[in-house]
């Protein structure tokens, strides 16, 4: 480098001008990054509303956790509406049109304007800052963010979700049975009950197709039937009482039981066979699952789209006590372990 060029990159000038250049530089990069991430910022003042709306709802003040999980469902509420209005999906939108229109009824004298006139109007006024416009856009932008295209499942995720759901499709066990029944209570019901299981024990009579008329005729008439298919525990209790349930579900197949007391009379049970619990085959819920998977792929998609709009924001939430940044900051770690301190 030539002298006359190193005395002038020594002159503290030239360095004032240059280092004033990269902190314009550095300030112009950040107000370009703000414009590109829009602000969304949570004030202390905002942050206890929405605790003293949580304390006169519930009869006390939520907790540090409970209160992170109300300011972020208060954030992913407020970035719906925010993008749904950035794509002004309450134009056109019946519902909205309808209540602006009304306000707006409500609050001008000018019977000469266009319902146009009016709508352009209430927006400019901010009438469409309302709680029944803005819950209404919220909706409309899940479901535009919901939507997807219809999926074949194949057999395997059909039987994953199955399985991963147990607990929603898994079957009781069931009982098929059928009874004869005794109207007449007390002891004069049980002796024409054991008279009846002595007849049809020693005549061999069961429910079968050929003697189902016989055991009809045996027995009183009775509002549910005579016969009872694939029933649980609990769908037995509700129709015929606790000790006819029990009876049914221990009663070995193919034999007459004793005499059994309900608040109808007495019964007598024959048990045609028994399904252990378990889950049904795939085939016999597909349909339920289809819609289950439906729905999974759905809310993923809704979580993503919300995901990737906060990713577009700067949110800043002013806690009122440091301890709950921390945890906040925490459970954020948590939730997205990519970042880091």
């Amino acid at each position: 480098m030539a002298p006359s060029l190193r005395r002038f990159w020594r002159q503290p000038t030239v360095h004032f001008m240059v280092l004033g250049s990269l902190v314009f530089a550095f300030e112009e990069a950040v107000s370009r990054s703000a414009d590109a991430h829009p602000t969304l910022e949570f004030s202390a003042p905002r942050v206890e509303q929405l605790a003293s709306d949580f304390a006169s709802q519930m009869g006390r003040p939520p907790s540090d956790l409970q209160l992170i999980d109300l300011v972020e469902q208060a954030i992913r509420e407020e970035l719906l509406e925010r993008e749904a209005r950035r794509l002004q999906l309450g134009y056109g939108d019946r519902g909205i049109r309808h209540r602006l229109l009304s306000k707006m009824r409500a609050v001008t004298t000018d019977l000469s304007l266009s319902e146009e006139q009016l709508l352009a109007e209430a927006r400019r006024l901010g009438l469409d800052d309302d709680v029944i416009v803005r819950r209404h856009l919220r909706h409309k932008m899940r479901l535009l963010l919901r939507r997807a295209p219809p999926t074949s499942w194949s057999e395997a995720q059909l039987a994953a979700a199955l399985e991963r759901h147990r607990q929603r499709f898994e079957q009781p066990a069931t009982v098929s049975f059928a009874q004869v029944f005794v109207s007449a209570l007390g002891a004069a019901g049980e002796r024409r009950a054991n008279e009846l299981r002595a007849q049809l024990t020693g005549q061999a009579l069961t429910p079968d197709a050929a003697q189902f008329n016989t055991i009809q005729i045996i027995s009183d008439p009775f509002p549910l039937g005579t016969r009872f298919n694939h029933r649980s525990h609990a769908e037995i209790v509700v129709q015929l009482g606790g000790e006819v349930a029990e009876q049914a579900m221990e009663l070995a197949p193919e034999q007459w039981s004793q005499p059994v007391a309900s608040r109808f009379g007495w019964h007598l049970l024959w048990v045609h066979d028994r399904r252990p619990a378990g889950l049904p085959g795939v085939d016999e819920v597909r349909e339920p699952l289809t819609r289950l998977l439906a729905e999974e792929q759905a809310a993923r998609q809704l979580q993503q789209a919300i995901d990737g709009l906060r990713q577009s924001y700067r949110i800043t939430v002013d806690w009122p006590e440091p301890r709950l940044a921390q945890l906040a900051a925490a459970r954020e770690t948590l939730a997205n372990p990519e970042v880091t301190s």
